[in-house]
Order: C-alpha cells, then structure tokens, then sequence
C-alpha cells in the first residue's frame, strides 16, 4: 500500500492537465466496455443448458446478465448527457465550471 507521505507527492489531475482541457480542444468522455462479455455470458447459459458444471462466478453473472446490461446503458447515457452539456456550455459557462 501506497503511504500517506508518497501520495502527497503525486499530482492531481487538475495540476497536470488544467481545469478546462476536455471543453478547449472538445474532447468527449468514452465508456470504456466491450459488450462483448454478453457473448461470454450466453455462451456460459448455453453450456449450463447442456448441463455442464459452472463456476459459482460464471453463474453470478449468468443470474446478473439483464442487471450488468441496464447499468451499462445507463452509465453510457449519463457519459453521453454529460458530453452534450459540456460541448454546449459557452465560454462564460466555462470559466464557471
């Protein structure tokens, strides 16, 4: 674990990049998921359908498949409300936010 001294050292994100880089070259958030693991998932309920032992995390996500789903679309509205707001702030909304 990282000590309490050693972190002070570290800088922020605000220190490196700026307060307001991501609206002064129009830069966007990106959810950063493969939906691909819901391939994995239904390939794991085909495989228990055929009557194959699964893993107690492989069946988790097999009964959490249609929650994981309805929280990544959220997520991915909320990042893509965010983006247009901030695209769409104008240079004094800037200076504020």
């Amino acid at each position: 674990m990282v000590s309490a001294v050693s972190q002070k050292k570290i800088p922020t994100w605000r220190e490196v990049i700026g307060e307001s880089v991501l609206i002064e070259y129009k830069l966007k958030f990106a959810l950063n998921f493969s939906y691909d693991i819901f391939d994995v998932i239904n390939e794991g309920q085909q495989f228990e359908y055929l009557g194959f032992a699964l893993s107690p995390t492989i069946r988790m996500a097999i009964m959490r498949k249609d929650q994981l789903f309805r929280d990544v679309e959220c997520v991915s509205k909320m990042v893509d409300r965010y983006n247009d707001i901030v695209l769409n702030l104008s240079t004094p909304e800037v200076n504020v936010f």
